[in-house]
């Protein structure tokens, strides 16, 4: 994936943007937010967080770490940014 400005792009179609702290998907639908180091669903439940230098799910899923999000998903957006879509947006 790639993040350019505040759209998001996988294999050279536009899959979503940024707005604010709210990701959405290319039918303009909120799928989630971040704030601080949290990233949010829309219920509002926390679904993953940044401790250190790991993504954490409350799920359980095993963390990733924070390097492997960073060139997982190419562009400038703050690291955030990038766990944000990982997270609200990989299939």
């Amino acid at each position: 994936m790639k993040i350019y400005d505040n759209k998001i792009w996988r294999d050279g179609e536009k899959i979503g943007w940024i707005d604010g702290n709210h990701i959405r998907n290319h039918d303009d639908q909120k799928l989630g937010y971040f704030q601080d180091n949290f990233i949010y669903n829309m219920e509002g439940r926390k679904v993953a967080y940044i401790l250190e230098n790991e993504l954490k799910f409350e799920n359980g899923n095993e963390s990733i770490q924070l390097e492997h999000i960073n060139s997982e998903i190419e562009g400038t957006a703050p690291l955030l940014e990038k766990c944000a879509v990982h997270v609200l947006m990989e299939d």
